[in-house]
């Protein structure tokens, strides 16, 4: 996959439905390099996820490229706390903060 130097460079937190709509939304948009998924999902890591590419656990946020935006497929944190808090403690900027 050729990353853009230029371009916003994204990874979504979250293999799943929303998150599956929302990195086809960036991909038909083409206005920003989608770079994959991070999921606790074993299975998800090692087989990707509709055949696009899940890098790793949440916990390997560090390890990706410089200058990611990360962005939670999390639509209700109120409904799945137990995600939300997970992403907070591992201090991932997913707010589209960049490191």
């Amino acid at each position: 996959m050729k990353i853009s130097q230029t371009r916003k460079k994204i990874i979504i937190l979250g293999a799943g439905g929303t998150g599956l709509l929302m990195a086809e939304s960036i991909l038909r948009a083409n206005a920003a390099d989608f770079i994959g998924f991070l999921d606790d999902n074993t299975e998800k890591q090692t087989n990707g996820y509709y055949n696009l590419p899940v890098l790793g656990g949440l916990n390997s946020w560090r390890e990706m490229p410089d200058r990611c935006l990360f962005i939670s497929s999390l639509y209700g944190p109120e409904k799945n706390v137990v995600f939300f808090e997970r992403v907070k403690s591992l201090g991932i900027p997913y707010l589209g903060g960049q490191r």
